[in-house]
């Protein structure tokens, strides 16, 4: 740094000027030159500006180096984690799809089998459903015989309960003290069933046989 220079002689002399005594203008004037020696001078000053510039310029520099070398690692980076992040991507997804087409083949062959297990269950009670109609169809014929014979029967008795009842009241009207004479016939009934025959006409108890004669007036 180059000190400012101050001309002594020249401010002592201007200070005796103004007044002051020689010693005392002589003394002032060495102390501002002392107090002006460590005073930077323009060119110190432009000196330190350019010293001042060149470093930030260096800073700036270094800066922007490390900037884009930060940048560039940090695209690295962010690349390989991209590769990396796909790939793991690829294979899970690639893992998900072989485990849903898995299920998709275990679901398909447990539905078929349930499919085909229900089928065999409905086919087997189709056939006993099949079974318990025939069965019942016979019931129903068999009771269907057993009410027909048991009309049958039915009508039977109620034919001869007729015959006898009819008989009955034939023996009841027929003249106990009046000559014997032809007794009429009494009504036959058939009954209705193809193999059956007339019932008999019952004689009451102790009524004479029937005379071929006529009898005398």
């Amino acid at each position: 740094m180059n000190a400012a220079v101050l001309d002594t002689l020249r401010c002592a002399r201007t200070l005796q000027t103004a007044g002051f005594p020689p010693a005392q203008a002589e003394a002032m004037a060495q102390v501002l030159a002392d107090a002006l020696s460590d005073v930077a001078t323009k060119a110190d000053l432009d000196n330190a500006v350019g010293s001042l510039k060149s470093s930030i310029a260096h800073l700036d520099s270094k800066f922007e180096t490390k900037l884009e070398s930060a940048v560039g690692s940090l695209e690295s980076s962010i690349a390989q984690l991209d590769s990396k992040f796909e790939t793991k991507l690829e294979s899970a997804v690639g893992s998900l799809e072989s485990s849903i087409a898995h299920l998709d083949s275990k679901f398909e062959t447990k539905l078929e089998s349930a499919v085909g297990g229900l089928e065999s269950r409905i086919a087997q009670l189709d056939d006993k459903l099949e079974s318990a109609v025939a069965h019942l169809d016979q019931k129903f014929d068999f009771l269907r015989d057993e009410i027909k014979n048991q009309a049958r029967l039915t009508l039977i008795i109620l034919s001869a309960i007729v015959t006898l009842f009819l008989g009955a009241i034939v023996a009841l009207s027929f003249p106990w003290g009046a000559p014997a004479t032809a007794p009429p016939q009494a009504a036959e009934f058939t009954i209705p069933t193809p193999d059956a025959q007339a019932a008999p006409q019952p004689k009451p108890p102790g009524a004479p046989p029937p005379s071929s004669q006529p009898a005398s007036t």
